[in-house]
């Protein structure tokens, strides 16, 4: 998935604000950061991140849905 994440240079620790996500820990940093926005360019990503991010999408709707665990 291709981002944006619209802040400065120094907000950040990667070496461009605007890139691929190409890892789990990448994801993670930026969730980390506590930014308010994060652009995602539909355009510049590929396929498989996007149903990617939908499986991960409904999988986080589901353990949100019961916090718990139980089934």
């Amino acid at each position: 998935m291709y981002v944006d994440l619209n802040c400065a240079w120094f907000k950040h620790p990667f070496p461009r604000r605007s890139f691929k996500i190409s890892t789990a820990h990448q994801i993670a940093t930026i969730q980390g950061i506590g930014l308010a926005t994060v652009l995602v360019y539909p355009s510049l990503s590929t396929r498989e991140a996007l149903e990617e991010e939908k499986e991960q999408e409904a999988s986080r709707s589901e353990a949100s849905a019961d916090p718990l665990g139980q089934q």
